[in-house]
Protein backbone atom coordinates (compact mmCIF):
# COMPACT_ATOMS: atom_id res chain seq x y z
CA UNK A 1 0.00 0.00 0.00
CA UNK A 2 1.01 3.70 -0.42
CA UNK A 3 -0.11 7.10 0.82
CA UNK A 4 -0.29 10.58 -0.03
CA UNK A 5 -0.81 13.49 2.32
CA UNK A 6 -3.74 15.90 1.54
CA UNK A 7 -3.35 19.11 2.88
CA UNK A 8 -6.58 21.45 4.36
CA UNK A 9 -6.99 24.19 2.41
CA UNK A 10 -6.87 26.38 5.55
CA UNK A 11 -3.97 24.58 6.34
CA UNK A 12 -5.42 22.94 9.36
CA UNK A 13 -4.87 19.77 8.76
CA UNK A 14 -3.15 17.26 7.43
CA UNK A 15 -4.65 13.77 6.48
CA UNK A 16 -3.05 10.37 4.73
CA UNK A 17 -5.09 8.60 2.53
CA UNK A 18 -3.52 5.44 1.56
CA UNK A 19 -5.08 3.30 -1.35
CA UNK A 20 -3.64 0.01 -2.77
CA UNK A 21 -1.67 -0.08 -6.60
CA UNK A 22 -4.34 -2.27 -8.27
CA UNK A 23 -4.93 -0.68 -11.96
CA UNK A 24 -8.05 1.01 -12.55
CA UNK A 25 -9.72 3.85 -14.90
CA UNK A 26 -10.19 7.10 -14.30
CA UNK A 27 -11.09 8.31 -17.65
CA UNK A 28 -14.02 10.45 -18.42
CA UNK A 29 -13.09 12.25 -21.80
CA UNK A 30 -16.64 14.28 -21.75
CA UNK A 31 -18.29 15.85 -19.20
CA UNK A 32 -19.69 13.90 -15.85
CA UNK A 33 -20.56 15.01 -13.15
CA UNK A 34 -18.65 14.36 -9.81
CA UNK A 35 -20.84 12.08 -8.04
CA UNK A 36 -20.51 9.47 -11.06
CA UNK A 37 -16.98 10.37 -10.75
CA UNK A 38 -16.80 9.68 -6.67
CA UNK A 39 -19.36 6.45 -6.99
CA UNK A 40 -16.49 4.68 -9.34
CA UNK A 41 -13.65 5.40 -6.95
CA UNK A 42 -16.06 3.92 -3.04
CA UNK A 43 -16.16 0.94 -5.99
CA UNK A 44 -12.87 0.15 -6.08
CA UNK A 45 -11.22 2.07 -3.46
CA UNK A 46 -11.90 1.61 0.73
CA UNK A 47 -13.82 4.70 0.81
CA UNK A 48 -17.13 6.17 0.97
CA UNK A 49 -17.32 9.94 0.26
CA UNK A 50 -19.98 12.31 0.96
CA UNK A 51 -21.08 14.95 -1.71
CA UNK A 52 -24.48 17.66 -1.20
CA UNK A 53 -25.97 17.41 -4.25
CA UNK A 54 -26.02 21.07 -4.51
CA UNK A 55 -22.37 21.49 -5.44
CA UNK A 56 -22.18 18.22 -8.03
CA UNK A 57 -20.38 19.52 -10.77
CA UNK A 58 -19.10 18.54 -14.09
CA UNK A 59 -15.29 17.80 -14.81
CA UNK A 60 -13.52 15.75 -17.34
CA UNK A 61 -10.55 13.35 -16.42
CA UNK A 62 -8.37 12.29 -19.18
CA UNK A 63 -6.21 9.38 -18.50
CA UNK A 64 -6.89 6.72 -21.34
CA UNK A 65 -4.79 3.43 -20.38
CA UNK A 66 -5.65 2.15 -16.21
CA UNK A 67 -3.49 3.36 -13.28
CA UNK A 68 -2.58 2.75 -10.02
CA UNK A 69 -5.15 3.04 -7.46
CA UNK A 70 -2.77 5.72 -5.84
CA UNK A 71 -2.38 7.50 -8.43
CA UNK A 72 -5.49 7.42 -9.59
CA UNK A 73 -6.73 8.99 -6.26
CA UNK A 74 -4.00 11.64 -6.71
CA UNK A 75 -6.15 12.44 -10.14
CA UNK A 76 -9.17 12.68 -8.23
CA UNK A 77 -7.60 15.53 -6.10
CA UNK A 78 -6.15 17.32 -8.38
CA UNK A 79 -9.04 16.89 -10.42
CA UNK A 80 -11.66 18.72 -7.52
CA UNK A 81 -8.95 21.41 -7.48
CA UNK A 82 -9.68 22.31 -10.82
CA UNK A 83 -13.32 22.69 -9.86
CA UNK A 84 -12.36 24.49 -6.88
CA UNK A 85 -13.10 21.61 -4.42
CA UNK A 86 -11.10 19.63 -2.06
CA UNK A 87 -11.50 16.32 0.17
CA UNK A 88 -11.64 15.90 4.27
CA UNK A 89 -11.70 13.02 5.88
CA UNK A 90 -14.53 12.58 8.59
CA UNK A 91 -13.44 9.70 10.14
CA UNK A 92 -11.98 6.61 9.38
CA UNK A 93 -12.65 5.95 5.47
CA UNK A 94 -15.49 8.50 5.22
CA UNK A 95 -14.22 11.15 2.72
CA UNK A 96 -16.85 14.88 2.48
CA UNK A 97 -16.32 16.64 -0.73
CA UNK A 98 -16.74 20.77 -0.16
CA UNK A 99 -16.28 23.74 -1.76
CA UNK A 100 -12.52 25.24 -1.30
CA UNK A 101 -12.58 28.33 0.87
CA UNK A 102 -10.96 31.21 -0.86
CA UNK A 103 -8.60 33.28 1.20
CA UNK A 104 -8.48 36.73 1.64
CA UNK A 105 -4.96 38.74 1.64
CA UNK A 106 -5.13 42.07 3.89
CA UNK A 107 -3.55 45.08 1.33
Amino acid sequence: MSGREISDIDGKAEEQVTVSSKLVSMHYPKPVYLSQVLEEVAKWSDYKFVLDPSIDRLLQIFAPHRIPESQAFELLVASLESISMRIIELEGSIMKVVIEKKKTIAV
